[in-house]
């Protein structure tokens, strides 16, 4: 049994009830060699809630991250904050817009997840400005890599789309269902909404504003007990502080992994997306071709696109998760995690 002399109770019942950061745990210790994966996660939530412990699992988590600076986020950071004010925010507005009229609506995989990311990033505006003015590292980042996931998002929408379209025009075909559910996208998509909707980010604003403090993506933190590295006039909980900043800070790093394997340009991401628009516009000035010519049409542009994207996406997919597998093994090991001051194996 592992013993830790400074394990914060309270604060271990909480990591424990939080479902992103135990599945990321869980995740963490599959990855594992062998005898590793034994009392895998008792050692990874304890070593959350000891003070003597928190700050070494953050400075590895930063360390993961530092991988940003080798992320092209194009003109998204000339928005501040304002995704409305952002260069291409138009086009991603027509793509969703596109999405909607194909006749699926929602029973489109996927397109709740990018209408629900939208909407938070426009509802939370004044957050995301307030990082911009304050250049706060951790708010301006994660705006940043939001709407990198929205700009991802809308390419698997559009394979969602495309799906779809060759179920309706060539019926009798079932759409091919490419397990996109598991996308490594997705799965950042659905951890920034969680982060939103349980109301963690609104924990971690509040701390913000009211210290006046900044947690740098980019040097390591200083090792320091919990209430320490947080600060001695929290007015929230410093559990709660704990548990939103290292649930953030798992959704970020998976982001980070992803984009920074895509060695791409948002370029790319607007050429695709204006392929389909322009699909879509020259497709009713065909005055003489029929509705199901027309849907031909639109399908042979949008199948030509998503074979693209596709191959793009699951390439990607595959590459990010072996380099994650792979820090998980190395720098998220039992022995990693353990504090050596604290910790006793019996």
């Amino acid at each position: 049994m592992i013993y830790n002399l400074d394990l914060d109770e309270n604060l271990l019942d909480q990591v424990k009830s939080d479902s992103f950061i135990m599945e990321n745990l869980r995740t963490m210790m599959v990855d594992q060699e062998g005898k590793n994966r034994i009392k895998y996660i008792e050692i990874a939530t304890e070593a959350i809630a000891s003070p003597s412990a928190q700050a070494q699992l953050l400075d590895k988590l930063y360390k993961d991250c530092k991988r940003i600076e080798g992320i092209d986020f194009g003109k998204i950071a000339d928005s501040k904050g304002n995704v409305i004010k952002y260069q291409y925010y138009d086009i991603i507005e027509d793509m969703i817009e596109i999405f909607e009229g194909l006749g699926g609506g929602d029973s489109l995989e996927n397109l709740t997840i990018i209408k629900k990311l939208q909407t938070i990033l426009l509802d939370n505006a004044p957050d995301f400005m307030f990082g911009f003015r304050t250049n706060n590292d951790v708010i301006m980042n994660t705006y940043n890599l939001m709407v990198l996931t929205l700009h991802e998002m809308t390419s698997v929408c559009v394979m969602d789309a495309t799906e779809f379209m060759r179920a309706k025009v060539k019926k009798g075909i079932s759409p091919t269902k490419l397990s996109k559910k598991n996308l490594m996208i997705v799965r950042i998509a659905k951890g920034f909404i969680r982060e939103f909707e349980t109301g963690q980010w609104s924990t971690l604003m509040k701390y913000y504003k009211a210290q006046g403090k900044d947690i740098k993506l980019n040097s390591k933190p200083e090792v320091k007990p919990a209430n320490e590295f947080f600060g001695e006039s929290l007015l929230l909980p410093a559990g709660a502080i704990v548990i939103a900043v290292i649930s953030l800070f798992f959704i970020i790093r998976l982001a980070i992994f992803y984009f920074y394997k895509t060695a791409g340009k948002v370029n790319s991401y607007i050429k695709e997306n204006v392929e389909i628009l322009k699909a879509n516009v020259s497709v009713d000035n065909g005055t003489n071709k029929s509705e199901i010519e027309k849907q031909q049409f639109l399908l042979n542009k949008m199948e030509l696109v998503s074979d693209r994207i596709e191959y793009r996406i699951y390439k990607i997919d595959k590459e990010a998760k072996a380099e994650i597998s792979k820090s998980n093994r190395e720098n998220f090991s039992p022995n990693e995690l353990q504090s050596n001051d604290f910790d006793f194996d019996f």
